[in-house]
């Protein structure tokens, strides 16, 4: 049986920014990607890790944010798969508990900021701007306007469960 055609994202003409918000605990992980254009917010959403690889397959961001506070013993078993190049996009996680040796792993794996109860919000947008600013061509400013508060929101909305992947 051939693999299901990977998701598609919209991408308008005027895209500013595209960014992968992933939620993950030990079932597994769901996603929300992101393109912010000139002209409004474009959104898909992804219900398993295998939905998420294809889509990283098949398509760039600048930002991923990854928020594994929900899976504290083992928070970068995502992060694990994504592939470091120069291209790569810049990662923000947050995890439940900050410990040296985790901060050391999030290093290694090329993660950029991390974030940990209580997460501050503002300071997530204003790091997340920062990192992807240079990335942006200038449009950077229009990003504190352009739907953080909704992407944000996914991190703090009502947790729906996150489905068992068949795939490891």
């Amino acid at each position: 049986m051939q693999d299901p055609a990977p998701p598609k994202l919209s991408n308008p003409p005027d895209t500013v920014a595209r960014i992968l918000l992933v939620k993950s605990d030990q079932r597994g992980a769901r996603a929300r990607a992101v393109v912010l254009a000139n002209h409004g917010v474009y959104e898909l959403e992804l219900e398993s890790i295998a939905e998420i690889r294809q889509l990283l397959g098949s398509e760039s961001f600048q930002l991923i944010v990854n928020d594994t506070r929900a899976h504290p013993d083992s928070p970068f078993h995502f992060l694990e798969k994504i592939p470091q190049h120069p291209s790569a996009p810049r990662i923000m996680l947050l995890c439940a508990k900050l410990e040296l040796g985790r901060v050391v792993e999030a290093i290694r794996l090329g993660v950029n900021d991390i974030f940990h109860p209580p997460v501050d919000f503002k300071a997530m947008q204003e790091s997340a701007t920062e990192l992807i600013s240079s990335r942006l061509n200038g449009h950077a400013s229009g990003l504190t306007t352009m739907g953080w508060s909704k992407m944000l929101g996914y991190f703090v909305e009502e947790e729906k469960p996150i489905e068992r992947d068949a795939r490891p």
